[in-house]
């Protein structure tokens, strides 16, 4: 074998071994680009001066935005305050790092969007050179007009999903009040999740295991540290899932604690609230007492994200079903004149966000309308 086919052979290796990578890159691009997709949260990169190189589809449906429209952009101009991004990058510049921003994003109606963005930087090959930044978005718009609309002097009742630390708690942290949580959940596992929040936990339970937290269950006790931190300034009082209080010492004596307490938050400047997990079912007359004594506030969240379009298939599903009628996909697409490719978008956008479930039933995949969706209706 001369020199001229052991090159040959040689060159066609490695050009089969560049095709091989070249294969698992597309490969793991379109798997990273499928779950980018699917996860309900907003995600976008941007590259170091701040131009969007990422935009998934949770950010296209809920700004209103396409991809094609926003790629090559900067982020700013999607914006309605661009100073949080300007500090952002700033700091960047001098090599001082934030894992958390708030932004406030413009939809296409104009109308705001804010956003708590988880931050993690990519950093390229050569020292304190940054290759790309992505954001993990949560949108916090209902959060932020739910905390708005807590008055200090005041005490809410609200009735929520979350077993974790509620957002609109960590907003109010955010404006400068000094934040007490008692609360019945795994104390460090809250701590460990909000790392940046500065507040005061107390467990509700009988025994601490760590000195990081302090535990108690005895009412008095309880009805004396509320009504101190009341007397400081600004303060927001958040007590969580207080069904284990009625449930250790019956529903009158919790109420007398409500009494009192409520009593000392009248003409303070601080800000009280009884939080009752929603899997929880109370009375009606007892429920009645709480909503006569507090301000019951809705934490459920409003502002569904859904499309014109998204929401005539949706209206469709709910006449049929009900009527008793399933529809499949081709059937929905057949009534609504569009083609199976843009049904089958729609479609899965609609089932991600949890308005809709979707059944095989052998090669056929029938559509229907879930609780959520049908509460569209409603809401």
């Amino acid at each position: 074998m001369d020199d001229k086919e052991i090159l040959s052979q040689r060159l066609e290796k490695s050009l089969l071994y560049i095709n091989k990578i070249r294969s698992d890159l597309e490969k793991r691009n379109r798997i990273l680009t499928d779950i980018l997709n699917n996860i309900n949260r907003i995600v976008f990169a941007l590259d170091k001066e701040g131009m969007i190189i990422l935009w998934n589809r949770t950010a296209e449906i809920c700004t209103g935005f396409k991809k094609s429209r926003v790629i090559g952009k900067k982020l700013s101009d999607y914006t309605l305050d661009a100073k949080p991004l300007e500090a952002f990058f700033g700091k960047i510049s001098k090599n001082k790092r934030d894992n958390k921003l708030k932004i406030v994003l413009k939809k296409s109606d104009n109308s705001a969007m804010y956003l708590l963005a988880e931050i993690r930087i990519i950093d390229g090959s050569l020292k304190n050179e940054i290759d790309y930044i992505i954001f993990l978005c949560e949108d916090i718009t209902h959060e932020k007009e739910l905390a708005n609309a807590m008055h200090p002097g005041r005490g809410y009742f609200i009735k929520t999903k979350d077993k974790m630390l509620s957002p609109f708690f960590l907003y109010k942290l955010s404006q400068g009040y000094k934040g007490l949580l008692i609360t019945r959940d795994n104390p460090i596992e809250v701590m460990s999740s909000n790392p940046s929040s500065a507040f005061d936990i107390i467990f509700l339970g009988s025994q601490n295991s760590s000195n990081a937290y302090k535990a108690l269950n005895n009412l008095e006790e309880l009805k004396g540290l509320v009504i101190k931190q009341i007397r400081i300034s600004n303060s927001i009082i958040l007590i969580n899932r207080i069904e284990y209080l009625i449930s250790l010492y019956g529903f009158q004596q919790f109420m007398n604690l409500v009494y009192e307490i409520n009593e000392s938050v009248i003409g303070s400047s601080s800000i009280l609230v009884f939080c009752l997990s929603s899997s929880t079912n109370l009375e009606n007359y007892h429920e009645q007492l709480l909503y006569n004594e507090l301000i019951a506030m809705d934490i459920e969240r409003k502002n569904m994200f859904v499309t014109k379009e998204e929401y005539t298939l949706l209206s469709l599903l709910r006449d049929k079903n009900m009527m008793g009628a399933a529809l499949s996909f081709k059937e929905v697409a057949s009534l609504l004149r569009v083609t199976k490719p843009t049904v089958k978008s729609r479609i899965e956008n609609l089932e991600r966000a949890g308005y809709l479930d979707v059944e095989k039933k052998g090669r056929v995949k029938i559509v229907n309308l879930t609780k959520r969706g049908g509460e569209l209706f409603f809401s």
